[in-house]
């Protein structure tokens, strides 16, 4: 029988921070896995008879039961995963006053912020 792989929260030597970025990270794939679920059942649902424009999360799209919204609101937070990350690695260097590290995360951060807004029109 094989034995289960560990996850990185539930190896022994773990470090806090690693602890809790995997918990972070997993509630957020939950959440965004839920969302898409959503948005796949409303369009199953409403038999794929979308809106016919583009799948805007602002607005009440959302609120009306629209699939392509919901799953856009799924991938939104699939996309924010790695932004999360680094946030939350900022906060936890910054609260251990390591600060070197601290500045090299929002460093990596408002490049991914510039990154994210140079592709937009």
């Amino acid at each position: 029988m094989m034995k289960r792989m560990r996850t990185v929260a539930e190896r022994p030597g773990a470090e806090p921070l690693e602890r809790r970025l995997a918990s972070v990270v997993r509630v957020e794939m939950y959440l965004a896995g839920a969302a898409m679920a959503i948005g796949m059942l409303l369009h199953l649902l409403s038999r794929g008879r979308g809106s016919g424009g583009s799948a805007s999360v602002f607005g009440l799209r959302l609120l009306y039961g629209d699939g392509a919204a919901w799953a856009s609101l799924g991938i939104m937070g699939l996309l924010a995963i790695p932004a999360t990350f680094i946030l939350y690695s900022v906060l936890y260097f910054t609260r251990r006053r390591e600060y070197g590290f601290a500045a090299a995360a929002v460093a990596v951060l408002l490049l991914m912020i510039a990154g994210a807004f140079s592709g937009l029109d």
